[in-house]
């Protein structure tokens, strides 16, 4: 007589694949949700810069002489006649890559018309301020 033995649990093979393909379905979901995440922060930042450059705007109108300054790696600079009021962190994935600072004197703008930053990922935002016609223009390249 043939006896035959039940199968009560999974094999080894049957459980390492299982868990090959968890840890598969895993790491692509928190690569997916970084880049997610980081794509989130670089656009409000880029946001909060150009609510930065209509403050600076309507105050240069009002007050004089407003600068913004863009340092290369990690901070914006908000300096309302010489003295710096606000400061602005970067994200850690953008990067200035083309002009340095905006400056607003009564009723014009000084100095390069185009900041450009660079993410990480390979993403570029535009950020063109005419100050003219009271648009700020923001492009993602």
């Amino acid at each position: 007589m043939l006896w035959r033995k039940s199968r009560a649990a999974f094999t080894l093979v049957e459980t390492l694949v299982t868990l090959g393909i968890v840890t598969l379905s895993l790491t692509v979901g928190i690569m997916a949700f970084k880049t997610t995440r980081e794509l989130q922060t670089e656009r409000a930042f880029i946001k909060t810069v150009v609510s930065y450059v209509e403050q600076a705007k309507g105050q240069g109108l009002h007050d004089g002489q407003i600068k913004l300054t863009f340092r290369q790696r990690d901070l914006l600079y908000f300096d309302v006649l010489g003295k710096r009021e606000q400061k602005l962190p970067y994200p850690q994935s953008l990067r200035v890559i083309a002009g340095a600072s905006i400056s607003f004197n009564g009723d014009q703008m000084i100095g390069p018309q185009e900041i450009v930053f660079k993410s990480q990922r390979g993403r570029y935002y535009d950020l063109k301020p005419q100050l003219g016609w009271g648009i700020i223009h923001v492009s993602e390249i």
